[in-house]
């Protein structure tokens, strides 16, 4: 009973055994006929070490290349160029045609900011001088005036002459200037002894006519009436009070009796000289905003005694 036992599980054994055998030798010929490399396992092993060293890093999403024409093969047919691409390389090859063909075009020259000169600097069309009087300014501008802050409220009058050095040509209008000139004074405008009227200095520039003084209790006025004020010589000489301050009473009395006082052109000349400024600066034409530098400063006494305000007024 024994024997027979062992037998059986003896035979039942090799019957597994042959199985497994038989299963194998159809794996190893299954690999020999695919090529598989005898070390194809350490490749993959080696390959997964190398990718499990590496840094972690986020996925990358491969780039689309559905619309990228693929070369084709020597006996293949050139597959078919997207719509886009094709304008694409139109555009390229009219960019290169355009820059290839176009001429030179040359950049505009800047024009360089120059210095002002002396034919650039304010002329007789950018003052304001009235339309009754001749230019002859003093220059330059700044040597003899300022530029206006406001706008003149009061005409002063004043006499002057160069009988102190041309006592026989006293009113030699090259002899009057040089003497503004080189004593600092500026009047706006002199009207000479026939009427004819000069402007040295343009209206719209204060001039230095007045000197210190003060008026009618407006203090903006002390010792700046220039600011608020047109200046007018008048070529004339006074009475003897009113020259006593320039010379003796006997070199008074050898001056020719036609020369002294104002002529009647001077009184028709300065009658629209004044009335023109008064009108276009709005002034009062009257007595107390037309006034006589000896009303403003204590040490003068033009246009004087020998004046006829009420020639002036009428």
């Amino acid at each position: 009973m024994a024997g027979a036992c062992s037998r059986h599980i003896y035979g039942d054994n090799m019957k597994y055994i042959l199985i497994f055998f038989t299963v194998f030798s159809l794996f190893l010929a299954g690999c020999v006929k695919n090529d598989i490399p005898e070390d194809g396992l350490q490749i993959e092993e080696s390959e997964t070490t190398e990718q499990n060293q590496m840094p972690s890093t986020s996925p990358v999403a491969p780039p689309d290349i559905s619309d990228v024409p693929v070369m084709p093969e020597d006996n293949e047919e050139a597959p078919e160029i997207p719509e886009h691409v094709e304008i694409f390389e139109a555009e390229i090859e009219k960019n290169d045609e355009i820059h290839q063909t176009a001429p030179d075009i040359p950049l505009p020259e800047i024009p360089v900011q120059s210095e002002p000169t002396e034919s650039t600097k304010p002329t007789e069309n950018s003052v304001t001088v009235s339309h009754l009087a001749k230019e002859d300014f003093l220059t330059p501008f700044d040597n003899y005036s300022w530029e206006r802050e406001y706008a003149p409220e009061y005409v002063v009058l004043h006499f002057t002459s160069a009988v102190m050095v041309l006592r026989d040509d006293p009113y030699n209008m090259d002899a009057m200037r040089k003497i503004f000139a080189d004593g600092g004074v500026s009047p706006h405008y002199i009207v000479d002894r026939d009427g004819s009227i000069l402007c040295f200095i343009p209206e719209d520039r204060a001039a230095w006519h007045a000197g210190k003084g003060s008026y009618g209790g407006d203090e903006r006025l002390t010792d700046s009436m220039n600011k608020y004020s047109i200046g007018i010589e008048i070529a004339a000489m006074g009475s003897y009070n009113d020259m006593s301050i320039y010379m003796s009473e006997e070199e008074y009395n050898k001056i020719p009796a036609e020369l002294i006082g104002f002529t009647d052109s001077q009184y028709e000349a300065l009658k629209s000289l004044v009335g023109d400024i008064c009108e276009r600066y709005s002034i009062p034409f009257d007595n107390t905003h037309v006034i006589g530098h000896d009303m403003y400063s204590d040490r003068k006494t033009d246009p004087g005694e020998l004046f006829d305000w009420d020639r002036l007024f009428s």
